[in-house]
């Protein structure tokens, strides 16, 4: 959990310096600010390949089925052609598995806790009647917790013992976004970005249908997300590819 409120701490700094360059940089921009936010749930595959060789899929039914908790966000808030963005994603996946080991030890339960923590800044390079074109900068950071929950007994000690490792990556990336309408009330969005730091390469993309009420849209589009790790960590790939759906709240 420190690691994790470091990690939050991190990114709300980073989101707050963005912010002050925002609004120290739009002083001939338009005054008012605007705001979204979206909440969305994504149902991916998870395929991980470690560096010695091994691979590992997840289903998206097997994800829903030991699904404990997740919270999927994304908040924006423009001023002008400039603009702040941080999407946040927090899973909490579960098995009970009990399965017997060597030497009287027991597998009980296996835990993953994963955080992913996008903030960035952008700028609007064009814009037409039924378009708009984005770039933006920032940061992506991926932190991931897996844990065994072991049950212990003869010829070793009777007793219990949860065993963890964590590991995380902070890469910079860049990359575009934009909206195109189709209709008065159909649009469709799309982004994409790539990046490298703690990862070799990373890169990430989606599209999205979505329909405009009054203060409120609904979409449903495909998102996917990859990350090509160094050699000292676990994992040398890691991929998050699947289906979403989801709202958007506008206040302006």
């Amino acid at each position: 959990m420190k690691r994790i409120k470091l990690a939050i701490g991190r990114t709300m700094m980073i989101s707050l310096s963005l912010g002050m360059i925002l609004c120290t940089g739009t002083a001939n921009a338009a005054d008012d600010w605007e705001f979204d936010i979206d909440i969305y749930g994504w149902v991916p595959n998870l395929d991980v390949e470690t560096q010695t060789g091994g691979h590992t899929e997840l289903s998206r039914s097997e994800i829903i089925k030991n699904l404990d908790f997740a919270l999927m966000t994304n908040f924006r808030a423009s001023k002008g052609k400039w603009f702040v963005d941080s999407d946040l994603i927090y899973m909490n996946l579960s098995d009970n598995i009990n399965k017997s080991l060597i030497l009287g030890t027991e597998l009980r339960k296996v835990e993953v806790e994963a955080w992913i923590v996008v903030p960035k800044i952008g700028y609007r390079v064009f814009e037409r009647d039924n378009s708009v074109v984005d770039v933006y900068a920032g940061l992506r950071y991926l932190w991931v917790e897996p844990s065994l929950n072991l049950r212990f007994g003869p010829p070793l000690p009777s007793g219990r013992r949860t065993a963890s490792d964590s590991g995380d990556s902070w890469d910079g990336i860049v990359g575009f976004m934009g909206v195109y309408d189709m209709s008065d009330k159909w649009y469709f969005r799309y982004q994409a970005n790539a990046g490298a730091g703690d990862a070799d390469f990373t890169w990430e993309a989606f599209g999205a249908l979505a329909y405009q009420f009054n203060k409120l849209d609904a979409g449903l589009g495909w998102r996917y997300m990859t990350w090509n790790l160094d050699n000292d960590a676990p994992v040398k790939d890691l991929t998050i590819n699947g289906p979403f759906i989801g709202v958007t709240l506008h206040f302006r």
